[in-house]
């Protein structure tokens, strides 16, 4: 008697963790859309004159491309969070421009990669090395009339300095 009753247990918990298996995909998808940014949202780019389709292929990019001005966003949040930042400005429009030309979607991404390596590229070069901050404090001494050891010549000059003060 025993085992009749914690068969038809086994079988209701052994359902219960199949159950979340068989559902559908698609509910996962309901939430990844409801995150998506829409072009209402976005402020500074024309969608005027697109097709359902090149806006869709434009949003699709906007919403899936990280912006590379290092704020952590992808195109279309950065837009619409920070209305400021001239790069995602710059590639958004070039993207509404590509999806214009009737561009797909990977032909978009592929344009917009490689203009974020292009400026990371520009922004690597136009960057200075940093110099390192030096150990003591240095300032002009001039030897002047002082009295020295060895030629007047010498390649190396140390001018030592005390100030008993």
């Amino acid at each position: 008697m025993k085992r009749l009753i914690i068969l038809p247990a086994a079988a209701a918990f052994l359902a219960l963790l199949l159950l979340p298996a068989c559902s559908s995909p698609s509910a996962g998808d309901n939430t990844a859309a409801a995150n998506e940014i829409t072009q209402a949202e976005i402020k500074g780019l024309n969608f005027a004159g697109l097709s359902d389709t090149q806006a869709a292929n434009a949003m699709s990019v906007l919403n899936s491309e990280g912006c590379p001005c290092g704020c952590g966003m992808n195109m279309a949040k950065c837009r619409r969070d920070d209305s400021t930042c001239r790069t995602s400005l710059g590639l958004g429009s070039q993207i509404v421009a590509l999806a214009r030309q009737g561009r797909t979607v990977p032909q978009i991404a592929a344009a917009v990669r490689n203009q974020g390596k292009k400026a990371d590229r520009a922004r690597a070069a136009q960057a200075q090395p940093e110099k390192a901050p030096a150990k003591y404090v240095e300032f002009p001494l001039p030897a002047g009339n002082a009295p020295f050891v060895g030629p007047k010549n010498a390649k190396v000059t140390i001018l030592h300095y005390l100030d008993y003060q």
